[in-house]
């Protein structure tokens, strides 16, 4: 999709490194700059995060390190 607004999101206590949206989809991304990290561990944190956010959008959720992604 093509997002309408792309940026960050955070409260007092979670942050989501970046957040993209238009009308129908949302996507929750969170970015680490290592080699070793344990992306399905990430993923259930970043859709834990997204909770917290109320909306009535397709979720999709993308977690980028410094060596690959996962969606």
């Amino acid at each position: 999709f093509r997002p309408h607004k792309i940026g960050r999101w955070w409260n007092n206590k979670e942050e989501i490194d970046i957040i993209a949206f238009d009308d129908n989809n949302i996507c929750f991304v969170e970015c680490k700059w290592q080699n070793s990290v344990n992306k399905d561990r990430v993923k259930e944190k970043l859709i834990a995060k997204s909770q917290i956010i109320k909306h009535h959008k397709i979720s999709s959720y993308l977690v980028i390190s410094k060596e690959d992604y996962i969606i």
